[in-house]
């Protein structure tokens, strides 16, 4: 048995066209305005097991929501909205499911982790795996 398990986490951004970052520095990246630090954000160890859908704000994608989660979490950020959920389900699994719903196969990268990631309306989805 290894000492590790693998996680798939899933997370939904909302996209707004004025998402709270200024046109960055000198070197082109991104710096945050006052508006984007306001709010409280939490990690994907904020993951609550007892997270309740009904939480999410009105007009969530409810296609978006899996179809089995183990824990979720919602965070505001600004303007900027994040939900997070967890699955026992493989990367491969949930990926399918997803691509299922949406309708188009997603963008993937791979590394250390493996990513999947599709923009639908103004939310940005990402099938995350990694090792914790």
């Amino acid at each position: 048995m290894t000492t590790w398990q693998r996680n798939t986490v899933l997370a939904v951004v909302l996209l707004v066209a004025s998402s709270g970052f200024s046109p960055g520095d000198a070197d082109g990246s991104p710096t945050p305005s006052d508006e984007s630090m306001t709010g409280e954000v939490g990690t994907v160890t904020d993951m609550d097991p007892s997270f309740d859908v009904r939480s999410l704000p009105d007009g969530f994608p409810s296609e978006l929501i899996p179809d089995s989660f183990t824990a979720g979490m919602y965070a505001e950020l600004g303007s900027i909205r994040n939900v997070n959920f967890e699955s026992p389900s493989s990367f491969d699994d949930v990926v399918g499911a997803y691509t299922d719903k949406i309708g188009e196969e997603p963008i993937i990268a791979q590394g250390e982790e493996r990513l999947a990631q599709w923009t639908v309306d103004i939310w940005a989805v990402s099938v995350v795996e990694s090792t914790p």
